[in-house]
């Protein structure tokens, strides 16, 4: 028999009390999923607490969700996220190239997606990155949090990637061409948020090391990061002379040629972190819930509570 216990949270404003409800079910276990599957969809939720007890064991354990089987791979998603971002980038200035939208060889990366229709996907992939990028700062952030602990750095890379991951959204969302300004402030989200992000990083990993992992990925980590910073110092150079000069030939190439480099740089970076989350076997489902005080589960032998 198994039984799963879910909290149910005190409220003083309907005098509910606080109690556990158990649900004694005489299935087997393949029916976790379809209970945790009626919560969701049923309740409005904030957090599950799955416990399966086993009477004939004599012991408790946790139980984790088939629905999180797809974090089995956990460790490809920063690798993922910078692929999604480059095959973007690769087919929106094929589409502009052909379609003679490009008056240079080496345009900026914002004028491979100005014109439609290679505005649509560049919109699409960027916007996707974007929020695939967040999702691997808010995993990172936990990551460290779980063997190591909560710090500054720790938090304010959480913050600063989270708003790279806003930034480079705006970016996709609006062209320069169009909304400048919106396009201006997220290019700088974007490229500072990732920017610091990258620091807090190395700065969290030499706090890791070596217990966590050994000082290589420290020293390579440093390495890309000086490189990021040394080219975002270009990047902004050139963006000054770009909207100083009334002829920027020569300061638009160097832009375009210091922000190519930069996103690569980065989404090197980025790439990095696919050593820390290798190390991630599982990812638990933790939500509270605020429905009614009885729950009816369908289940093979009828209904139960």
């Amino acid at each position: 028999m198994m039984c799963y216990s879910i909290p149910q949270p005190y409220d003083m404003t309907t005098n509910s009390i606080h109690e556990r409800f158990t649900c004694q079910l005489t299935t087997e276990m393949p029916l976790l999923p379809q209970l945790v599957q009626y919560l969701i969809t049923h309740c409005e939720l904030n957090n599950i607490n799955v416990i399966c007890t086993n009477a004939n064991a004599h012991h408790t354990r946790t139980v984790q969700s088939t629905m999180c089987n797809c974090f089995k791979s956990i460790g490809l998603l920063p690798v993922f996220s910078c692929l999604i971002f480059l095959i973007g980038l690769i087919l929106c200035y094929g589409l502009a190239f052909l379609n003679h939208h490009l008056t240079v060889v080496l345009p900026t990366i914002s004028a491979t997606g100005s014109m439609p229709p290679e505005s649509c996907y560049f919109t699409f992939f960027l916007a996707s990155a974007g929020f695939l990028l967040t999702l691997v700062c808010f995993i990172y952030h936990s990551y460290v949090v779980a063997v190591h602990q909560d710090g500054m750095a720790n938090f304010i890379g959480l913050l600063s990637g989270v708003g790279s991951g806003i930034g480079l959204v705006l970016v996709a969302s609006f062209q320069f061409k169009y909304v400048p300004i919106l396009h201006y402030v997220g290019m700088g989200l974007a490229c500072t948020g990732q920017l610091i992000f990258g620091w807090c990083v190395v700065a969290v990993s030499y706090q890791l090391a070596p217990k966590v992992h050994g000082f290589c990925i420290v020293y390579f980590r440093v390495v890309v990061a000086s490189i990021s910073t040394l080219l975002w110092t270009l990047f902004v150079i050139s963006l000054c002379l770009v909207q100083l000069q009334h002829d920027p030939a020569y300061p638009k190439v160097l832009f375009s040629v210091s922000e190519w480099a930069l996103m690569l740089s980065e989404l090197v970076f980025v790439c990095s972190t696919s050593y820390d989350f290798l190390q991630i076997r599982s990812l638990e489902l933790d939500l509270g819930i605020t429905g009614p005080h009885y729950i009816e589960v369908p289940g093979q032998n009828g209904i139960h509570r």
